[in-house]
């Protein structure tokens, strides 16, 4: 039996395979069994585990996808709680669960409580985690509002305006936003046990630069923890567009942008990532780079649910020196 089917049996009562209805357990008194992220450094072992009674789940993750409301545990707020399944993306005609299943206390989705549980997980747990010097390459979201309450030690900025020198500082609002290039930051050699980003990567032109500067501010037994969209069927990366060194855009594939909370138009993407990354993470220096996932369906970690090409496993990446 595996984890995720673990919890499932706790979850479900009345089904059967002649059964059309799916009811959801009440969830208060239950135990929580918290699980344990999978850890794999090639493809093959990745996949091996993945395709454990992977109809069956997707099964259950489809019939997730139809409801408003899934209950569950959030392993940021420790407590039982509603997801809300959809929050308006889809995925062909799917509801995309990667973006969804927002937990209705802390507002942190699917992907962001799973980085959030890397990284708790990483430091040791939560009191570690107040100890811990991370540098998170986001300031005005609600994951970042959510990781300062419990890293007091964390260093934030945003990307917002190529014209700015990395340091620079912008008055948004009423806040003082930092400017940083992942490729090129203001900050000294091993300044961070933990550089954070998430989904952030596929924008970056240069992201090898990106990744040899995180390898630079990591100090020794660090790491750089992050999501990124992923190609989890092929190893060479989709290279959407290249950046040339006077900064005229090459286009190889129709041009997509994701959203942006600064900019209308969204987020240009240059790559979408595929097995290659691991390789690039190690030639950039780091001693390891490896794939995560964790399935649990109690935990509110599915997949993107996508019918086709977008199809994501719950996973994060981490790397370390």
């Amino acid at each position: 039996m595996t984890v995720w089917q673990f919890h499932l049996e706790t979850l479900y009562t009345g089904w059967s395979n002649k059964q059309k209805n799916f009811k959801i357990a009440n969830l208060v008194g239950l135990p929580i069994v918290t699980s344990q992220i999978n850890w794999f450094d090639n493809r093959t072992d990745y996949e091996r585990y993945v395709r454990q009674d992977f109809s069956q789940r997707r099964m259950h993750e489809l019939e997730i996808s139809k409801l408003k409301v899934w209950k569950g545990y959030c392993v940021y707020c420790r407590q039982h709680t509603k997801f809300q399944v959809s929050v308006g993306l889809f995925l062909g005609e799917n509801v995309h669960l990667r973006e969804g299943l927002v937990c209705k206390r802390c507002g942190l989705s699917n992907r962001l409580r799973l980085l959030y549980k890397t990284i708790e997980d990483f430091c040791g747990g939560p009191h570690s985690l107040r100890r811990k010097k991370i540098y998170v390459a986001e300031r005005l979201s609600n994951f970042y509002s959510r990781l300062a309450e419990r890293a007091p030690n964390l260093m934030d900025s945003e990307y917002l305006d190529p014209a700015l020198k990395s340091g620079a500082i912008q008055v948004i609002g009423h806040l003082n936003v930092m400017h940083q290039d992942l490729c090129s930051t203001s900050f000294k050699d091993n300044s961070f046990d933990l550089v954070v980003h998430t989904d952030v990567l596929e924008h970056v032109a240069g992201y090898r630069r990106a990744l040899s500067e995180s390898f630079r501010i990591i100090s020794p037994g660090g790491a750089t923890i992050f999501t990124m969209p992923f190609l989890h069927d092929r190893y060479e990366h989709e290279i959407r567009a290249t950046l040339s060194a006077n900064g005229v855009i090459t286009h190889h594939l129709p041009a997509a942008y994701h959203g942006n909370p600064l900019d209308p138009a969204g987020s240009f993407v240059y790559q979408t990532f595929g097995w290659q990354l691991l390789d690039d993470l190690r030639a950039a220096g780091f001693g390891k780079a490896l794939i995560g996932v964790l399935i649990d369906l109690q935990l509110g970690f599915t997949s993107s649910n996508s019918p086709g090409y977008e199809y994501m496993e719950p996973v994060v990446f981490m790397a370390t020196k």
